[in-house]
């Protein structure tokens, strides 16, 4: 009885599931087994959906905070310029530029002083560090890897530890400078602990003046050659950004009347004018509130601008991909900038590149423009914009 009982409670609570399932026919239960995969793949889907979106809202998170520390470092920059020009100089207040300490230069740096100073040590035997401690050349090459490997473990801590205090706040020259020397000095306090421990010196502080001498002049070599690399390309960056927007700026000449060219070579270079124009099609600047260039977008390319706060979102495709940049400016402000352009205002916050609209829908809920991209959804037109944008369409 006792049993009965129990499968009851077991099946009861189940048993149309379990009913239904034994008198399904094959027809049902592959109906069935196909909506459970398909739930699934739903499921897989929306997973994956939710992965690719915390990834945008992390690689938007970067870059918000690249551009951050970048607008960090010109304010500082520009009060210790004006400082100077008083015949103050603020060290305390001008930040490091953030390429310095990227995380792609700090490989940069980390990687050529380990290179430089193990082939320099190797070669030139600097400081007389051949005669430290009686061994021969294979010993010395092992010896030499084994400090320069130590000291690089301790550098590569010490970046890391760098990385994460600056993300967000930046860092100042004279805690750059005081980083690095502390570095130097932890290094050396290391190699004086070895080299006592090993008994190749016997005064511990003596031995600790040597070693910190000998680690920041083959130390600083490097660093400096790292510095000078990393500001060279950075400018070289700029003056191809700066190239390009001019280019992109810079009108065609009109052919002079009474050249004394005749019509047909008139006409071919209008033709040839004509050619170019389409060939390169008008890039559209995006400024800050700063006025300084945050964005150059193809016209072909630009989708639709969104206000976010005090930000704006200029989503336009790269690659055939939807991608999404944000600027500190006001929509009101983009508007004026792009003034001339078939970049309209349609709602109060949005502005669409009216070239890539495919339809223009009405329904209960009001106008809309579909774009008819992936991932691109229908922008609204309020009633305020809905004539400007009418009348473009139709004129």
């Amino acid at each position: 009885m006792g049993l009965f009982l129990y499968l009851w409670g077991e099946i009861r609570p189940n048993r149309r599931g379990i009913l239904s399932e034994w008198s399904m026919t094959k027809e049902e239960k592959l109906e069935r087994k196909t909506a459970r995969k398909a739930a699934r793949v739903e499921r897989k889907s929306e997973r994956k959906s939710r992965r690719a979106e915390r990834r945008a809202h992390r690689r938007e998170r970067r870059v918000y905070w690249r551009k951050w520390r970048e607008n960090d470092y010109q304010t500082s920059r520009e009060k210790a310029l004006s400082a100077e020009g008083q015949g103050v100089i603020m060290l305390t207040s001008l930040k490091v530029a953030p390429y310095i300490y990227s995380s792609r230069s700090q490989l940069i740096i980390i990687a050529f002083t380990a290179i430089f100073a193990l082939l320099f040590i190797n070669i030139y035997t600097p400081f007389n560090s051949y005669s430290w401690a009686p061994m021969n050349e294979t010993r010395y090459f092992v010896s030499s890897t084994i400090v320069v490997g130590g000291g690089l473990i301790l550098v590569i801590l010490s970046r890391i530890i760098m990385n994460l205090c600056s993300r967000r706040r930046g860092i100042y020259y004279w805690l750059y400078i005081l980083w690095i020397i502390c570095e130097i000095g932890l290094m050396a306090i290391g190699f004086t602990i070895v080299a006592v421990a090993l008994r190749m010196q016997n005064d511990f502080m003596q031995a600790l003046g040597t070693s910190f001498k000998n680690t920041a002049l083959i130390y600083c070599i490097p660093y400096i050659i790292s510095l000078i690399y990393l500001s060279w390309r950075e400018n070289l960056r700029r003056l191809q950004e700066m190239e390009r927007a001019n280019a992109a700026a810079t009108p065609i000449p009109s052919t002079e009347e009474g050249s004394g060219d005749s019509a047909e070579q008139e006409d071919m270079k209008q033709e040839q004018t004509e050619q170019v124009v389409y060939n390169q099609p008008a890039m559209l600047h995006f400024y800050d509130e700063r006025g300084e260039l945050r964005l150059s977008v193809g016209s072909e390319s630009l989708i639709y601008i969104e206000a976010a706060d005090n930000y704006t979102c200029i989503h336009y495709l790269n690659k055939g991909v939807v991608r999404k940049t944000m600027i500190r400016s006001s929509l009101k402000r983009i508007g004026e900038q792009l003034s001339g352009s078939n970049v309209r205002r349609c709602h109060r916050s949005y502005m669409a590149n009216l070239d890539q609209v495919k339809i223009i829908r009405r329904d209960k809920e009001g106008a809309h423009l579909e774009m008819g991209i992936d991932g691109v959804p229908d922008i609204p037109i309020s009633k305020t914009y809905s004539n400007d944008i009418l009348q473009w369409f139709i004129g």
